[in-house]
């Protein structure tokens, strides 16, 4: 018999433990004759005597016990003889985690489990154990060819942890002189595939599985040339997109949709490592929320193919003029002619804080001290997006 584990036999010490408590347990007693209790003398000699064969009995199986449980962690197996194993192949596959490659990469794990299947193939054998993360197919009764191609199509990524070192010496319990060639398909991450020198045998061929890098093309931002969007008027966009691969990107399209339609498809090429700037120009439609979406056709890593963007369109742009009278005045004739800008004219003591929300640009004349209720008024105007002009007075210095 061999353990797959064998460290953990020496936790067979813990069965003193039980011992210990079960001497603690037959300490003397001190005894007190009581002379009218004299006649319960031979019933209590069968009692203790019972009591003792109860108390050993309960040690006994509480030592096979605790020797069971460390048994079980051990994981015994009897080796299997020469001649079972005779013509035998093994192919030991690492489907953990880190055979599957980031974004940018093919994974390793179906390279892998195509090379497994054309050695299987390719090899005269019908005699094959499988090996992975998951355990030991065809451990003590071989696999037929079928079967091995089987399971080597079942395999999937595995968070287990068992080294490459412990799968070899439990293979050493199968007869390992017996067996016709190990082979083992890995990217030898030195988490779980590492080898030592005592492991270099004739009969183990290592074969490295190397992540083949894949070019992605990813939609990065999108800005408007004007922060305004009028209703019937023409809105331009741009779109930059990224290139994270070793080669150049050349006759890829970008297409742009809005409400559903699309607006433009433009060709475009990029540089290995490098990005590309595509310039769209469309439409508005008439008072109403705008959806937009950017994409590109990149099968390589699809989720960042589609750009998502929306805003609101108006019939005019509203300016909100804060300052003096004759500030305001100035702003309403310079505006007046003008259809598509209306004028919301405040009073720069007597400020409505309404009135300013529905403004999309805000010009301030600064004659005095914005006051503390104004500060946090057009901080929150900033915030949502919109543009805020200060006209300083040249005449006068106004602390901010």
């Amino acid at each position: 018999m061999i353990f797959q584990h064998p460290g953990f036999l020496y936790a067979c010490a813990l069965v003193a433990i039980p011992i210990i408590l079960h001497l603690f347990h037959l300490r003397r007693r001190k005894k007190i004759v009581f002379p009218s209790l004299e006649l319960l003398q031979s019933i209590q000699k069968q009692q203790r005597s019972t009591k003792k064969l109860k108390d050993i009995l309960i040690l006994l199986v509480r030592c096979l016990a605790l020797l069971a449980l460390i048994f079980a962690f051990a994981q015994p197996f009897i080796p299997a003889t020469k001649n079972a194993q005779q013509g035998r192949n093994i192919l030991i596959i690492d489907n953990t985690l880190s055979m599957q490659a980031g974004s940018l990469m093919q994974a390793g794990l179906p390279m892998a489990k195509k090379l497994g299947a054309d050695l299987v193939n390719e090899i005269k054998s019908d005699q094959w154990t499988l090996v992975t993360q998951e355990g030991y197919f065809g451990e003590f009764s071989a696999l037929s060819k079928n079967e091995t191609l089987e399971k080597i199509k079942a395999i999937e990524p595995s968070t287990g942890s068992i080294s490459l070192e412990d799968q070899l010496f439990h293979i050493k319990g199968m007869g390992l002189d017996s067996l016709d060639q190990i082979f083992v398909l890995s990217d030898w991450q030195k988490t779980g595939a590492t080898l030592s020198k005592q492991h270099t045998l004739p009969k183990l061929t290592l074969i490295p599985v190397s992540p083949v890098s894949k070019g992605n093309a990813a939609i990065d931002s999108v800005w408007f040339q004007s922060p305004i969007h009028l209703s019937g008027k023409t809105e331009e966009i741009a779109c930059r997109v990224y290139n994270y691969s070793e080669e150049n990107i050349e006759d890829q399209t970008l297409s742009l949709k809005i409400n559903g339609k699309t607006v433009g498809v433009k060709p475009f090429t990029c540089a290995a490592n490098e990005y590309a700037d595509v310039q769209f120009s469309f439409q508005n439609p008439p008072n109403t929320i705008v959806e937009g979406i950017f994409s590109i056709q990149d099968p390589a890593v699809s989720f960042d193919n589609n750009y998502y963007f929306a805003y609101n369109t108006q019939a005019k742009t509203a300016v909100v003029s804060i300052g003096s009278s004759a500030f305001n005045k100035l702003f309403q004739k310079l505006l007046k002619e003008d259809n598509e800008y209306s004028l919301i004219a405040l009073a720069e003591q007597q400020v409505n804080v309404t009135e300013l929300a529905k403004g999309t640009v805000c010009i301030v004349e600064l004659n005095t001290k914005i006051s503390t209720g104004l500060q946090a008024a057009l901080k929150r105007f900033i915030e949502e997006g919109k543009v805020l002009i200060l006209f300083p007075n040249v005449d006068k210095e106004i602390p901010l």
